[in-house]
């Protein structure tokens, strides 16, 4: 609350659907700048069924902040090129 009442642009990341069920239910979502869903596996595979999780709940939220997939060594790339 108090970045964005200080004229700050969130941007909040999303390792988990977990992370995104907080997000949904804190209320800020629609505020924030952009979504960056940083999986963290280097599982290819396990890292796309999670990117999808996440954003079929957030797609379900009706939610329409921009996205960006963000993955770690192994899977930076590959999920840079859904983004």
């Amino acid at each position: 609350e108090l970045l964005f009442s200080e004229g700050v642009g969130v941007e909040a990341g999303l390792a988990s659907v977990a992370d995104a069920y907080r997000l949904l239910e804190s209320g800020l979502a629609e505020r924030c700048v952009r979504l960056l869903i940083e999986i963290e596996t280097q599982d290819l595979a396990e890292a796309l069924r999670e990117v999808e999780d996440i954003e079929v709940l957030l797609d379900k939220a009706l939610l329409k902040v921009p996205r960006l997939l963000h993955g770690v060594d192994a899977t930076a790339w590959p999920l840079l090129e859904l983004s």
